[in-house]
């Protein structure tokens, strides 16, 4: 049966990924009778070719991200048909997908040499309207089945910045090789040095952030001594990526040692969160640190304008 594309929501996309819109898969059946998502071929402003789901922002597909819903988008080098194939059957499962820091959907079709596609909250994403209702495009990065499996024990921050250092990054390729696994992570991790300076509870709460378990923090926070806060001062200049700079700003908070002034002068560079989330904690944290108010955290949390606003301001302080 044809089905009509819900056309509001196909421009809107179109206008958030920033191209021309190519071509519109239309799934049969559709995802309210059980079937897979409509999928769009847009023309990428960075060159290559996305696709992105049509759908899984409707009112009745049970998934978030956070308070918001989601479409689901890949970065192709060209115009292809596995990836439009693959974001229509994959949809479906984002309502199973936990995605408040890192979330990873696995592919196991024994198709391609990819094993999963990995989310990081801190990946480029757009944002688009329907209805006076604001919803988030997240892109995945398709893992291979070891850089999956090296997610699970080193952390998904670490798997995608070696995915970045081998130029791999934004691209979704069914074909290429491994270039994180895990032996090769662990050869040689960041911050080794370090641990035999850090408390019980200081290398317990490094090992978090470096395995980006931010369901952790909260918990690893107490177990820090005021000696630790330097040598993680230290440590965060090493870590690879922003997710984990991210969850050690949130480690320290509690702690207003001077060692930190860099840190958080750091995390003002940090991607302007879009929703109240681990993102938009950590420049709550870096402005009530930098200003040397921290009951104000309480405000900047509540108010995300007032922060990014804050934020911009000590950003140009910072660089004047």
């Amino acid at each position: 049966m044809e089905v009509k594309l819900d056309t509001q929501r196909r421009d809107a996309l179109a206008a958030a990924i920033g191209g021309p819109l190519q071509r519109v898969y239309t799934a049969v059946p559709p995802l309210h009778l059980g079937g897979a998502v409509d999928v769009l071929c847009v023309a990428g402003p960075d060159g290559g070719v996305t696709y992105v789901t049509c759908g899984l922002t409707l009112p009745n597909f049970p998934q978030r991200y956070g308070s918001a819903r989601f479409e689901i988008a890949i970065h192709a080098r060209a115009a292809n048909e596995w990836a439009p194939k693959l974001l229509a059957r994959l949809g479906p499962a984002s309502a199973l997908l936990r995605l408040t820091a890192y979330g990873a959907l696995p592919i196991g079709d024994g198709v391609s040499r990819l094993g999963g596609l990995v989310f990081s909250p801190h990946e480029p994403r757009g944002s688009f309207e329907i209805g006076g209702q604001r919803h988030l495009v997240l892109r995945g990065i398709g893992v291979t089945p070891d850089e999956l499996a090296a997610c699970r024990t080193a952390g998904p921050p670490s798997v995608l910045a070696a995915i970045e250092r081998a130029g791999v990054h934004p691209y979704t390729d069914p074909n290429r090789a491994t270039v994180a696994t895990i032996d090769t992570l662990l050869r040689a991790p960041p911050c080794v040095a370090l641990e035999k300076h850090l408390s019980p509870g200081g290398r317990r709460g490094l090992q978090v952030v470096l395995h980006g378990m931010s369901e952790e923090v909260e918990r690893a926070r107490e177990g820090l001594v005021a000696a630790d806060i330097p040598v993680l001062a230290v440590a965060y200049l090493q870590l690879p990526s922003w997710p984990q700079r991210s969850l050690l700003v949130q480690l320290t908070q509690d702690h207003h040692h001077p060692s930190l002034q860099h840190v958080w002068r750091h995390a003002l560079s940090l991607p302007d969160p879009e929703e109240r989330t681990e993102a938009h904690s950590t420049l709550a944290i870096a402005v009530v640190g930098l200003e040397q108010d921290f009951g104000a955290f309480g405000r900047y949390w509540n108010d995300l304008p007032q922060t990014l606003l804050r934020a911009r301001e000590l950003r140009e302080q910072t660089m004047t």
